[in-house]
């Protein structure tokens, strides 16, 4: 029989140690639909919260909601080219996109801490900048973590995208 788990090291084991796992679970959790979630899921969602911003007590699920929200809008101003201003939440660093990848741009010494997960979710972005990418096909530009395969980087999101792109590029040579 094996021993139940501790929460907390399943949430720490969620969001992961890397920059890149970490990154990877910001990602996905701006994605996440709180609707899917019945009382466990929402318990171990606030769990992962507070493993990521090393926090003893989990955060309610409102503050949850509202940095999702917030963590949305700055990936999808990032996705459309503009830089994740300094000058909201208290962040430390900037970031924008430079040919599919994410690019530090300056760090900033904050004032003080307006809003603890999004100066985290910035500095974890930041720090996985090598392996955070945007998808190359024109009308997607959706952010992932990024590989190398062969020593090639990989340019689209999804075997979607990638099949797409070649599936244009094929009829436009092709009458």
């Amino acid at each position: 029989m094996t021993p139940p788990s501790d929460p907390a090291r399943t949430a720490h084991q969620a969001v992961g140690n890397t920059p890149v796992s970490r990154a990877q679970w910001l990602l996905k959790f701006s994605q996440l639909g709180f609707q899917n979630l019945g009382p466990d899921g929402v318990t171990q969602l606030r769990g992962e919260v507070a493993a990521l911003l090393n926090l003893l007590q989990p955060p309610n699920i409102t503050q949850v909601r509202q940095w999702q929200r917030d963590l949305k809008r700055e990936l999808k101003a990032l996705e459309q080219g503009q830089e994740w201003k300094p000058d909201q939440a208290g962040l430390q660093v900037a970031l924008r996109f430079n040919t599919g990848k994410l690019v530090v741009v300056k760090r900033i010494t904050p004032l003080h801490q307006a809003d603890q997960f999004m100066l985290k979710a910035a500095e974890t972005l930041a720090n996985a900048q090598d392996s955070v990418r945007q998808c190359a096909r024109e009308d997607c530009k959706q952010l992932f973590i990024g590989t190398e395969k062969r020593g090639r980087p990989q340019n689209y999101c999804s075997v979607t995208c990638r099949g797409t792109v070649g599936k244009r590029r094929y009829r436009q040579h092709r009458p």
